[in-house]
């Protein structure tokens, strides 16, 4: 069995937000994949009836909670929890909800055991020069990932922030694999980050130091260019973003978003991160849903 486990938890929930909203999130992935379970985990009061309209529509699941998360990555010590109890799904997409949609069944992706996937920035800690967009911002990828890997580091008494300057920023926000990787991450996880604990590390560190440092090292680490997974976080150097245009997918709204081997993006992450967030991001959907679909309530 398939499992897409997820969380969408905002009071007074809007099906269609600026990052991009559940309803598209739902129609995409309902296009290409009839069958798969979809668990959508929602603190208590944060459901309304359009809510509940839309998640029947497509099939899905919500489970309520009591649990008000510190951290939005609060979310994958439920996703182990649940799955701790519900062995028996073969395939896994761990994912956001609010900024992702498919443009064909996700679990369609060939891997090994789990599928990494790279933004197009590395951990090198540069934040971007005058003359760049967000020049002087220190929230930019290169920079705060490399923060949050660090914090892992500190928790485990290591330092390896130098080891991390070539490697690529890994995102957290779309995890696919088998149930016994998606578990042997999210029991390492749990060990680090649970319910008890006050100061929990930002999951994303969590991930790249598992990955980094646990894995083996065997495992492919698919480039934001290669991969049939995008994370569209500032990717337009082009357009000021700071990032080396090698590491950049070519972006023409006019067709379906391809990586350098003409292979169309499966997953299309952060697809509010363009220059033009809500224009480009309508662009995209246009090349995957029918007038109809788009303009359909729910």
């Amino acid at each position: 069995m398939q499992l897409v486990l997820g969380s969408y938890s905002y009071p007074s929930p809007e099906l269609v937000t600026r990052k991009g909203g559940i309803k598209w999130f739902l129609k995409t992935l309902r296009k290409f994949n009839k069958t798969c379970h979809i668990i959508i985990f929602c603190y208590k009061d944060h459901t309304s009836d359009e809510f509940t309209k839309i998640i029947e529509k497509y099939d899905a699941k919500i489970i309520l909670h009591d649990i008000k998360y510190i951290h939005f990555d609060d979310r994958f010590i439920h996703f182990y929890q649940y799955l701790a109890n519900n062995v028996n799904y073969n395939e896994i997409l761990l994912t956001d909800m609010d900024d992702v949609v498919f443009t064909n069944d996700p679990f369609s992706i060939s891997y090994n055991d789990i599928y990494i996937t790279c933004e197009s920035h590395k951990l090198s800690g540069d934040i971007p020069p005058q003359g760049y967009r967000y020049s002087g911002n220190h929230n930019w990828p290169s920079s705060v990932n490399l923060n949050w890997i660090s914090q892992a580091d500190r928790y485990f008494k290591v330092n390896n922030r130098e080891k991390y300057y070539d490697k690529y920023v890994l995102n957290t926000g779309v995890i696919l694999g088998n149930y016994h990787s998606i578990m042997d991450y999210l029991k390492f996880y749990v060990k680090i980050n649970n319910f008890d604990s006050t100061n929990r590390i930002i999951g994303q560190g969590v991930w790249m130091y598992y990955v980094y440092n646990i894995l083996d090292a065997n495992f492919i680490k698919h480039k934001n260019t290669e991969s049939r997974i995008v994370t569209c976080v500032h990717i337009e150097p082009e357009k000021g973003d700071y990032v080396a245009k090698e590491d950049c997918p070519k972006i023409d709204f006019s067709k379906p978003l391809c990586n350098k081997y003409n292979q169309e993006y499966i997953i299309i992450h952060m697809y509010n991160r363009f220059s033009n967030t809500t224009k480009d991001g309508m662009k995209i959907l246009e090349n995957i849903l029918t007038t109809e679909d788009i303009n359909e309530y729910l």
